[in-house]
């Protein structure tokens, strides 16, 4: 997303939930069809919201406007209307959603009904969505990765498999998320011994491990900080891997014992692991933890020898939005690995919105 992209959700934002919060549903319905790109998609967000009839009537309506940023429109409100209230016209939504997926002539409606599906978590639509995922036009695969995400059955693991392996990072890790929510759910109500047996195979697939210790986490803090204490001794790779998955969970509140504990082993780890696997997920993870300590170590790590690495403490620096990381965040932009460059030039610009959009100079 570019800059204008980000200003233009947030000016719809600011509108949805100011101005446009109190009009009158009919006012509402006709600005969905203004020129202005902010006006029609602040105008769809309030009435999501509402979930009335009449706009799901209006939407259907304006699905078959000859105009594309119409329809866009439309298929925007859909997937989402009524959020507050369970989607209630889902089952009349889906279909008409999907249709649009498979045969609009926009790749731009067809990328937004893809999104509105997902949304919705229109299993209707599963076969569609596959589909989706190989099409040719960017947006529309991304979507229907996203759109993937709470719908994951094991029929469709080879798909989910294919995002996850992706060269493209950013589309890969939809399919990371996806397994990470379906382990989340097939692993929930095991045995905490279970749990530990399951962290304790090397073999385990890193989305399970990694449901496996946020569960285990949310469920006996004490118990999983003993298991990343243990895990850390471990010489095998795969198995220290499991303390920046089990410290995602732990030290983040002021009120857990062993937070600078926790934070100090991470530091550690992003040091001097030997496996940069483990240096990577714990850059990672570290993006969650905010202190200067952490900030130092993490700068230090924008100069560790592997790209994956960097790759990742791009990410932490520009989550952390803290002033001190912009000079190491612009040295990465020329980083030589372009995989690294282009990336942290994404997060530079993300940095810059989030945090910096409103100072001088920004």
């Amino acid at each position: 997303m570019n800059d204008e992209e980000w200003d233009n959700m947030y000016k719809a934002a600011e509108l949805s939930f100011g101005p446009f919060a109190d009009k009158p549903t009919a006012e509402l319905l006709d600005l969905l069809c203004d020129e202005d790109e902010v006006t029609g998609h602040a105008a769809a967000t309030a009435l999501q919201r509402r979930g009335e009839r009449a706009a799901f009537e209006r939407g259907v309506e304006l699905t078959r406007d000859e105009r594309v940023y119409v329809r866009h429109n439309a298929t925007f409100m859909l997937g989402q209307l009524g959020y507050k209230d369970g989607y209630p016209f889902r089952d009349e939504a889906a279909p008409l959603l999907e249709a649009m997926l498979n045969s609009d002539p926009s790749n731009e409606v067809r990328a937004s009904a893809a999104a509105a599906l997902g949304h919705l978590s229109a299993t209707s639509a599963l076969d569609s969505l596959v589909r989706a995922v190989e099409d040719e036009d960017e947006n529309i695969r991304y979507c229907a990765a996203m759109a993937l995400v709470g719908m994951v059955t094991p029929e469709i693991f080879p798909v989910i498999e294919k995002i996850r392996n992706d060269p493209d990072g950013d589309f890969a890790d939809w399919g990371e998320i996806a397994m990470e929510i379906f382990y989340g759910e097939k692993y929930q109500n095991e045995a905490l011994e279970s749990l530990c047996g399951m962290l304790a195979d090397a073999d385990l697939d890193i989305a399970a491990r990694k449901a496996v210790a946020e569960i285990l986490t949310d469920r006996n803090e004490a118990f999983a900080w003993e298991q990343a204490i243990a895990f850390r001794q471990s010489v095998s790779a795969a198995l220290r891997l499991n303390v920046p998955l089990l410290a995602d969970g732990l030290g983040r509140s002021k009120e857990t014992p062993p937070r600078a504990e926790v934070i100090g082993m991470l530091m550690d780890m992003l040091s001097n692991d030997a496996d940069s696997g483990v240096r990577d997920r714990t850059a990672e993870v570290l993006a969650e933890f905010e202190g200067a300590e952490v900030l130092d170590s993490l700068i230090a790590a924008a100069a560790d020898p592997a790209w994956e690495v960097r790759h990742s403490v791009a990410f932490a620096l520009s989550r952390h939005g803290a002033p001190e990381g912009v000079s190491p965040l612009e040295e990465l932009c020329k980083d030589p690995d372009e995989r690294v460059a282009r990336y942290a030039r994404e997060r530079l610009d993300w940095m810059n919105m989030i945090f910096f959009k409103d100072k001088p100079g920004a």
